[in-house]
């Protein structure tokens, strides 16, 4: 990239321009934010003695390509991102560590967006039209990031021009980079839809429901972060990328930081509940009563739980209406083959009362 005199007397004229400490902080705080609810999720898991689901493991996985992403990130400062261009020390290292974040940030957008999605099916199991919806979110999310990826890998061709500075015929990344971003933007907004219908057909009391509905729409702060990342990336000044695109750099990975965080939301109320800190948990919980296998059964519903049963008699045919049967006893395990199918496996229970919208108290052995 060759610059005018008026550029290089421009930049070393701001010398002290730099957003680095933002750069290095955002890092640091997005990287040990993710760690932490991951962490908090592992715990809660072995801590009610329930085994891991496909959710679980991606959401897991999603942690390597955001270290990766904050090393890559932290090695570009180093060398200079977050000043103007001419005080990078080191260009071919600059653009593998640009390469490799563009790379590390699709992979675990996908990760984190599957392990949603996998969380649905498991949570709303046998609900049919939501398994086949998040299984077409979940294919369009790897087309759409494997076609950011192939961007990236024929910006230039031969790529390692880049660095090289060889002869190479290259094209302008940021329209397909600007609409993929806004592809993002769009089946993150759909994500955080898909659950709420089914959610408000649950047998709950109204301020119940919007409590629930309020952890999962707590995702709504990764739509954020994604709109801000395409603004910014868009209007991203050309000719001085070390610190015009730094910003963007900074809000993408915040976008993917928090979405691990947004993943782990709605299993982290297993802990509240533990604590009696907030009757929504339990609420939580009712839903994720829903992940367990379904045993054969009559017209009528028995909840079984380590010697506990509960007896529901629906007349209904409506879906929600007549919940299946579902049966967990201490001991048992096992993990479907088929991701977006629900895992089953050895819990703790505990006790949930919720009055129906007939006005009928039940008690029900909740377990999670």
């Amino acid at each position: 990239m060759s610059l005018s005199p008026e550029q290089i007397a421009y930049f070393q004229e701001h010398a002290s321009d730099s957003v680095q400490g933002g750069l290095i902080g955002t890092y640091a705080a997005g990287l040990g934010l993710a760690y932490i609810f991951v962490g908090f999720r592992v715990w809660a898991r072995r801590a009610e003695k329930t085994a891991f689901g496909h959710d679980d493991w991606l959401i897991i996985a999603a942690l390597a390509p955001l270290s990766a992403y904050a090393i890559a990130g932290w090695a570009a400062v180093s060398i200079g991102e977050g000043r103007h261009i001419i005080f990078v020390t080191n260009t071919a290292v600059f653009v593998q560590t640009y390469v490799t974040a563009i790379v590390a940030y699709s992979i675990c957008v996908v990760l984190t967006k599957l392990s949603i999605l996998c969380f649905y099916c498991r949570l709303f199991f046998p609900i049919k039209t939501l398994y086949y919806i998040a299984w077409g979110f979940g294919i369009f999310i790897v087309a759409y990031n494997l076609a950011l990826i192939f961007v990236t890998a024929f910006e230039c061709i031969p790529l390692s021009s880049l660095w090289t500075g060889a002869p190479a015929t290259c094209f302008d990344t940021l329209p397909p980079f600007t609409t993929l971003g806004i592809v993002n933007v769009v089946t993150d907004v759909g994500i955080l839809a898909l659950p709420i219908r089914h959610v408000l057909l649950l047998h709950l009391s109204l301020t119940r429901r919007i409590q629930v509905l309020g952890i999962f729409l707590l995702g709504a702060v990764v739509c954020v972060f994604g709109i801000i990342r395409v603004v910014t990336l868009a209007q991203a000044p050309p000719g001085d990328p070390s610190y015009n695109q730094a910003l963007s750099g900074l809000w993408s990975f915040w976008e993917i930081a928090v979405g691990i965080v947004a993943a782990c939301l709605p299993t982290l109320a297993v802990l509240a509940t533990r604590s009696h800190l907030s009757k929504v948990s339990a609420s939580v919980v009712h839903l994720m009563s829903l992940t367990f296998r379904r045993s054969q059964g009559g017209s009528a519903n028995n909840t079984k739980i380590s010697g506990h049963s509960v007896h529901e008699s629906r007349n209904d045919e409506n879906e929600y209406e007549q919940l299946p049967e579902w049966s967990v006893a201490r001991g048992t395990s096992g993990d479907s083959k088929n991701p977006m199918h629900p895992t089953h496996g050895d819990a703790s229970s505990f006790v949930a009362s919720s009055i129906a919208e007939r006005g009928e108290r039940k008690e029900v052995v909740y377990t999670v």
